[in-house]
């Protein structure tokens, strides 16, 4: 069974239609995971950038920030991932050498690390070569 690690873009893009070009896409890897075809994955990290967009960019209030973040968790149906030093070590050489935010270095490199399929609907990370857009998967 294939195994994704999903950036927070893919989960926020799940969670809301509107403006969210990736939205149909991150759907069907919700609804491939609920028929089991494929398990999902996220880092620690995703549980903060889902729960900030919610609260700053979609300017809602914490109970549906943690309303969101719960169902990504319950989804994922496993517990976030947690950088290694080595993967936090790697994300920094990535964010200097890739010109990326650490934040998303942190994805590649745990991706690259534990040998996952990284999807975001971020276009640096797609253009690096470190992750597949969702309609590619």
């Amino acid at each position: 069974m294939s195994v994704l690690l999903l950036d927070s873009s893919v989960w926020l893009a799940w969670a809301r239609a509107e403006r969210e070009p990736d939205h149909a896409a991150a759907t069907v890897l919700v609804e491939r995971r609920r028929r089991r075809e494929l398990e999902l994955r996220l880092l620690d990290l995703t549980v903060y950038e889902v729960g900030n967009v919610v609260l700053r960019d979609w300017r809602r209030d914490a109970d549906d920030a943690e309303g969101l973040v719960a169902a990504v968790l319950t989804i994922a149906g496993a517990p976030p991932l947690v950088p290694s030093p080595a993967e936090r070590r790697r994300a920094l050489e990535l964010a200097d050498v890739r010109e990326l935010t650490l934040y998303d270095a942190a994805y590649a490199a745990v991706a690259e690390s534990r040998g996952l399929r990284l999807v975001s609907g971020d276009g640096a990370l797609c253009d690096a070569g470190l992750a597949t857009p969702p309609a590619a998967v």
